[in-house]
């Protein structure tokens, strides 16, 4: 694939996908959303800067084995891989 055609590739998704978000929030513009979603949708913003929280202030931390936690622990142990 040229680089070229890889540009115009990305370039296209990402209109695509602007126009679709952008198109989802005109035609939400004027309806209320139901009081669950926006319940949900509160909890969204503290959850994400606690995530980056601790993946900020956790990378030094010590493992359960007494062990450095490396880089990749966390997705290794989900995967059943282990430590």
């Amino acid at each position: 694939m040229s680089s070229f055609a890889a540009i115009a590739a990305v370039l296209s998704v990402g209109m695509i996908t602007y126009a679709s978000r952008a198109g989802l929030i005109v035609f939400l513009a004027d309806r209320p959303l139901p009081t669950n979603i926006t319940r949900v949708l509160r909890y969204v913003g503290p959850a994400l800067v606690c995530g980056g929280v601790e993946f900020v202030c956790c990378q030094h931390l010590v493992g359960v084995c007494g062990e450095p936690v490396r880089e990749g622990v966390w997705l290794s142990g989900w995967a059943g891989q282990g430590a």
